[in-house]
């Protein structure tokens, strides 16, 4: 009787342990619920405004875009060889080639990831 105990117990606590795991495994990936889309550019611009925020992304050279210029979302993240930038520290990544990530509930931007040159961006 007590192995029977025992065993039941273990497999409730493996069967709560593998679904949590499964569950946060998709919570961190949203692309796979669907809610946003990668499309590559050959051309990204981002448009500044006096605020030093950014109020416009314009797209080119994008087979998957509907549009040529999106909305971006208030949280929207911009970055080059897996660091952070700053709008205002664009410089001359601003209109080099980027995959934008489109919420598809929204159509607004959240996400633009610049290229980088092979090799460029790499600890050496």
């Amino acid at each position: 009787m007590r192995f029977m105990q025992r065993y039941r117990l273990l497999m409730a606590l493996a069967l709560v342990l593998t679904t949590a795991g499964f569950h946060g495994a998709l919570s961190a990936r949203s692309m796979l619920d669907g809610d946003v889309r990668p499309v590559e550019a050959g051309s990204v611009e981002l448009v500044v405004g006096s605020s030093g925020d950014v109020v416009q992304v314009r797209v080119e050279d994008c087979e998957e875009c509907e549009r040529s210029s999106y909305l971006p979302t208030r949280d929207l993240t911009v970055e080059y060889a897996d660091q952070a930038v700053e709008p205002n520290q664009l410089g001359g990544i601003n209109g080099g080639s980027a995959t934008v990530i489109l919420d598809t509930n929204t159509g607004m931007v959240r996400k633009i990831d610049y290229w980088t040159q092979r090799g460029e961006g790499v600890a050496q």
